[in-house]
């Protein structure tokens, strides 16, 4: 921890991760019912030990807490009743592990996925070119 001022900011778990080479360290926030990674370690499947934090804020206060289990607190949102294996980029639970390392190769070379809904407003999808449209629009009254 030499170097690096309590609390520990986001920003300096990168230098916490090169000081401590054994350890690799992401972080994730839950905001309105979605887990979303803010910082996903580029040493994920490479260092003996991993730790995920879930990261509270309150203005601007903010704690870590540890998560013991990804398996449960992703789980919750799925039907699985079981033990899942979690992807630790897209969060994404798999119910076997060979699952897992066969889909990790893939994702891993992607930054975290986080979902981001558009603003009010501009959450509207018009479509206005309907002359490329081939076929009919609706199958009832053949438009």
């Amino acid at each position: 921890m030499t170097g690096i001022q309590t609390p520990v900011t986001l920003s300096s778990i990168p230098k916490f991760e090169i000081r401590n080479p054994t350890i690799s360290i992401n972080v994730l926030v839950y905001d309105k019912k979605d887990l979303i990674p803010v910082y996903t370690s580029k040493f994920c499947n490479q260092r003996p030990n991993h730790i995920n934090l879930l990261l509270l804020s309150k203005g601007d206060k903010f704690h870590y807490t540890l998560i013991t289990s990804l398996s449960r607190l992703v789980g919750d949102r799925t039907h699985y009743n079981g033990k899942t294996f979690v992807c630790q980029y897209c969060l994404h639970p798999f119910a076997y592990e060979h699952c897992l390392q066969n889909h990790l190769p893939e994702c891993s070379r992607h930054p975290a996925q986080h979902i981001q809904y558009p603003e009010e407003g501009q959450n509207i999808l018009k479509f206005d070119e309907i002359q490329h449209v081939s076929g009919p629009l609706c199958s009832v009254c053949r438009l």
